[in-house]
């Protein structure tokens, strides 16, 4: 039972580090895309 119970832990954190992770992948892509916008408007407008 307490082989168990520390297999759970340790699968619950690398769901979470995995998550996490994802989260900034995602966020740092988005960021990517808004700089890229960003530029392309200065140039439109410039």
């Amino acid at each position: 039972m307490d082989m168990l119970r520390r297999d759970n832990a340790e699968n619950l954190k690398n769901v979470r580090q995995h998550y996490v992770a994802r989260v900034e992948g995602n966020t740092q892509k988005k960021n990517a895309l808004h700089r890229q916008r960003a530029s392309d408007a200065q140039r439109h407008f410039a």
